[in-house]
């Protein structure tokens, strides 16, 4: 995980991969390559560690031919054949969107004019520390993702080319599942910049309200108005950071805190408790670890000697026979997630993680499904496991960092369920 962290690495998903390179890779790699193309390389791993890209190829002898796919047996089915899902994403959820238009200004324009100084002062702040450091300062020991900064001052994300608008690949996803009875929750999970903007700029609203990423919000009121479900994490977050002892990101990490995990874990709780077909284990324990900060190695050698070490609390679930919580493949519903689901769940304090505490609040178990630095491509591994498995699920939730809707570094493509 400090690879991923440092040198922003990640792993491309098969049908990327094979061949490779191919049309989405660059053109000064392909220059490199002097033409040649690996038909069927084991895996491609992916990095931009010093403002260069590099690729690491691993490729097996032999015929060069795929493993077959693993078949799953006896998949648990939730029901025989169901109806397709339906949701309230179009009028409860559109509702709460409108109306939060409507209290910034009547329009995105008008929003976005309330919080010109503090865009403004973004801007500088990024123009001014080299592009290559991904972290920066921010006030009173927080420090900063730069993505996370790119994403408030983005623009309309529904203008992004070359296939970085996330809405098609999002309304496709949702389509393929409703049509197989399953039913999908969106889950955005802010940016710790959203939450406390006043640590990025002393020109920042109060409690971060207007929200200062409103190109966001309007991506979310036009995915609800397509009968997206969406559980909006950010208003409880905003109600709930000066409450406490614990704030709900870590200082020196991009990532939420234990506070932050078991609060999103009870609001999406909320949401699937209210599901016709769910019907109601676990516990929890105090446990203590230590994490650097992720972010402490996007600055410079100085820089990150000046931060130590954090030391970070959390609830470990335990189920009534006292074993820590595990995750069940077999469970009928399913995350999908970046390491904002793996970070304690995987690492540091481990088996406390968002999907441990949604299990704790639900009663029931979850399947999760995770990659780092992966939460909008997460829904190609869910594809892999096939179509029965698929169709054992009752509920998909996807989570998403919002910094994702933004330029990511590949096209938000439709991916195609089995």
């Amino acid at each position: 995980s400090d690879w991923y962290q440092s040198m922003a690495t990640v792993v491309l998903e098969p049908e990327e991969s094979r061949p490779w390179p191919n049309a989405e890779t660059e053109p000064e790699i392909k220059a490199l390559l002097g033409g040649k193309q690996f038909q069927n390389p084991c895996a491609v791993m992916r990095g931009k560690p010093y403002g260069k890209t590099l690729y690491n190829v691993f490729i097996l002898a032999g015929d060069g031919a795929p493993a077959p796919a693993t078949e799953v047996t006896q998949p648990r089915r939730i029901g025989a054949a169901r109806p397709p899902a339906t949701s309230t994403a179009g009028t409860t959820n559109g509702r709460h969107w409108d109306a939060e238009l409507e209290r910034w200004g009547g329009s995105y324009e008008s929003w976005l004019g309330m919080l010109k100084p503090f865009h403004a002062d973004v801007r500088a702040q990024l123009a001014a520390r080299p592009a290559e450091l991904k972290g920066l300062i921010g006030r009173e020991g927080f420090l900063f993702f730069r993505r996370d900064l790119e994403y408030l001052v983005s623009g309309d994300l529904r203008e992004q080319t070359d296939g970085r608008d996330p809405y098609p690949a999002i309304i496709d996803f949702h389509k393929q599942l409703q049509a197989r009875g399953i039913d999908l929750l969106l889950v955005p999970i802010p940016t710790k910049a959203e939450v406390y903007p006043e640590r990025v700029s002393e020109k920042a609203p109060p409690c971060g309200r207007p929200y200062v990423a409103p190109y966001g919000r309007k991506l979310m009121q036009e995915l609800a108005a397509a009968g997206i479900e969406i559980v909006d994490l950010l208003p409880a977050f905003l109600d709930q950071r000066d409450t406490g002892n614990e704030p709900l990101y870590m200082p020196l990490d991009t990532h939420w805190t234990n506070r932050g995990v078991r609060l999103a874990a009870k609001a999406i709780a909320e949401r699937v408790k209210r599901y016709a077909w769910y019907a109601r284990m676990a516990d929890a324990k105090p446990v203590t670890c230590t994490r650097q900060g992720d972010i402490c190695a996007m600055l410079t050698d100085k820089e990150g000697l000046a931060y130590r070490p954090m030391s970070l609390e959390a609830q470990q679930v335990v189920g009534p026979d006292g074993e820590l919580y595990v995750d069940d493949p077999e469970s009928p519903i399913v995350m999908l997630g970046d390491s904002f689901t793996g970070v304690f769940h995987f690492e540091d304090c481990k088996h406390a993680g968002l999907s441990a505490h949604l299990a704790r609040e639900l009663g029931t178990p979850i399947d999760l499904i995770m990659a780092q630095g992966s939460g909008p491509r997460i829904r190609g591994r869910l594809a892999r496991r096939g179509h029965d498995a698929i169709q054992s699920k009752r509920l998909v939730i996807w989570t998403v960092v919002t910094r994702d809707f933004s330029d990511y570094w590949a096209p938000w493509k439709p991916i195609r369920l089995p």
